[in-house]
């Protein structure tokens, strides 16, 4: 399992984005992707979904898992909803519920 700069690193050199594009598509501001790179901050789950986007190719639960919001095991739940009509705050109140109630 990657840690989150990995996943961060990862998605930049696919994308050809920078540190400063990747703030700009995201609206992070760029100190905190400056953090995440020192391992001074990990990020909140509302930045792990909006740095997916900004990776087009790359899945949500991807970045949740790699932030440490949620657990890899979770990538084997079964979905009931297609996620392209799950908000994404739709999407991580789910998250948190499963978190919550998991053993």
């Amino acid at each position: 399992m990657s840690t989150w700069w990995e996943y961060v690193r990862d998605g930049m050199e696919r994308t050809g984005m920078t540190k400063a594009d990747l703030a700009r598509a995201t609206g992070i501001h760029p100190s905190t992707v400056s953090n995440w790179d020192n391992k001074q901050a990990r990020a909140e789950s509302d930045a792990a979904i909006k740095v997916a986007a900004a990776f087009s190719d790359s899945n949500p639960l991807d970045a949740l898992i790699a932030a440490g919001h949620v657990p890899p095991e979770a990538r084997n739940t079964p979905v009931a909803a297609e996620l392209g009509s799950v908000s994404a705050v739709d999407l991580l109140a789910e998250l948190r519920r499963r978190m919550r109630d998991a053993p």
